[in-house]
């Protein structure tokens, strides 16, 4: 039972979220001390509803000397994208049994 619950959560997100293209502005690159990974902090600008805004995006990646963490420059010329619910689409993905 919750197995379909969260199958149909899940589906109502995908169809009533968009995804729209975000340009970073600004990157954030820390190692790890004693630890072959790297933290990264990105913060991602995008138009949401016709407005702009932000969001925080952070993940770790391992790093050796063969294979180096990405530089804030490569990572700012990168393309990332933003899933979001626009909000005449919000009601439909209430909870089950709250609508």
């Amino acid at each position: 039972m919750l197995g379909l619950r969260s199958y149909m959560r899940d589906d109502a997100y995908a169809k009533a979220s968009v995804v729209v293209k975000s340009s970073v502005k600004s990157v954030e690159i820390k190692p790890m001390s004693g630890k072959a990974v790297g933290s990264i902090r990105m913060t991602l600008n995008y138009m949401r509803d016709g407005v702009a805004d932000t969001i925080e995006h952070n993940f770790s990646t391992a790093y050796s000397n063969n294979e180096s963490l990405p530089t804030a420059n490569e990572l700012m010329k990168s393309t990332f994208y933003v899933r979001y619910v626009p909000v005449e689409k919000e009601m439909s993905i209430a909870p089950i049994g709250q609508l």
